[in-house]
Order: structure tokens, then C-alpha cells, then sequence
């Protein structure tokens, strides 16, 4: 283009990209100049945090986005702090998350508009993703098969976690627990537990568990 001699700003800008200026340029007459502009692409994206119900991070949790339109998905993995961010592209996404040991989560929905973050903390919280919960359940006889009432029934885990429940009249006993590798056993006064310890591993389903108490001496 011509142009009349003077000094200038050149500015490109687009929707979706950073504006670029170039540095002031002295135009002479008779003279061509070669003005180079590069525009950056503006990032979209989906920021937050997942969390478990003590507020704690959540870590390799799995976010996903699913485009409403097109139904493309994007996703990103939490960092030790729970945070994550999933770069996108402008419009309406479905956002979820899940984590091993967690029930996923709602969707949500999202409407962005293209070179936006949108913070889900803000907008709508954090994530919080409920543990898993299994039954572990069964009866404590003796080798009559008669139920054995008032047997306690105890559960324990490598961090401690400890459950117990006695048992009523018909000897059966229920307990609620999260996921993963289980020691249990069952006791009463004046009985022995001939099998010892049980190791239970609780991923997937609920399980059922029965013991048997023989008497001392009998």
C-alpha cells in the first residue's frame, strides 16, 4: 500500500489471536518496507480443582470435556495439588471428572467464548468426588452352624482405618467400607478364630465374608 511519509505503528489483530503492533517505523519517500507481524493465538481453557470430601487434593484425577457440537474430548490430569487446566476451543463443553476409588462426578456445562479462561472454582466450585462405599457383610457361626451372638467382627487397613460390629442374635454382621486391601476377624470371649486373619481386597463389588468361632475346649 502506499502510504505518506511519516512515522507508524503497524497493529494485526483476529478474533481468537493477541493484537500485534510493530515497533515505529520512519517512512520514507520512494521507499518499500517489508513489515512483519506475527499474532499469537489467545488461550481458551478450563481451569479448577478436584477435591475429596475432607478437602483434600485429589491427584490424577481425570477431567474430561466433550463438545457439545461435535462431540470431540479433550482432558487433562490434576497435578499432587488437585488443580488442572484444559486448553479448548470456544463453545458449549460438558465437563467431568473421575478418579480411581471415586464415584465421577455430574456433568456440567460450559459455554466459553474463544481466547477465555473460565475459573470452575468460581463459577461453580471445586469438584468434590465422594470415595466409594462397599458392604463388606456376613454371619459368624460355630461348627454346629449355630450364630454366634455378640461376636465382634473388626476391619483394618494399612492407614489405620478401623471399623468393628457385633453381632445380633441371628449372628450376621455388616460393614461399610472404602476401597482397597482389608484385614479382618472376628473374636468372642471364650471362642477362637481356628483360620486367623482374613485379607480381603475391596475394589469393585460389595463382598461377603463368613467366620467361624469354635468354642475353647470344645
Amino acid at each position: 500500500h502506499l502510504i505518506p511519509v511519516g512515522t507508524y505503528v503497524f497493529h494485526a489483530n483476529k478474533a481468537g489471536y493477541l493484537q500485534a503492533s510493530s515497533a515505529e517505523l520512519e517512512v520514507a519517500e520512494d521507499r518499500q518496507y517489508n513489515v512483519r507481524l506475527r499474532l499469537e493465538t489467545l488461550t481458551t481453557s478450563l481451569v479448577g480443582t478436584v477435591l475429596d470430601e475432607d478437602g483434600e487434593p485429589i491427584s490424577s484425577a481425570s477431567v474430561d470435556c466433550r463438545n457439545v457440537q461435535t462431540g470431540d474430548v479433550v482432558n487433562d490430569e490434576t497435578n499432587l495439588s488437585g488443580e488442572y487446566e484444559v486448553e479448548i476451543i470456544g463453545g458449549n463443553w460438558n465437563l467431568s471428572v473421575s478418579a480411581d476409588g471415586y464415584a465421577p462426578s455430574d456433568e456440567i456445562r460450559i459455554e466459553i467464548e474463544e481466547g477465555h479462561t473460565i475459573d470452575i472454582n468460581r463459577e461453580h466450585g471445586p469438584f468434590v468426588l465422594e470415595e466409594y462405599q462397599f458392604t463388606v457383610s456376613g454371619l459368624v457361626r460355630n461348627p454346629a452352624g449355630q450364630p454366634v451372638q455378640l461376636a465382634e467382627v473388626n476391619i483394618r487397613n494399612r492407614d489405620g482405618e478401623f471399623y468393628r460390629n457385633f453381632t445380633p442374635q441371628g449372628g450376621q454382621y455388616s460393614l461399610t467400607v472404602g476401597p482397597g486391601e482389608w484385614v479382618m476377624n472376628a473374636n468372642k470371649p471364650g471362642f477362637y478364630l481356628a483360620n486367623g486373619n482374613f485379607e480381603v481386597e475391596v475394589f469393585e463389588n460389595d463382598i461377603e465374608v463368613d467366620f467361624l468361632l469354635t468354642p475353647q475346649g470344645g
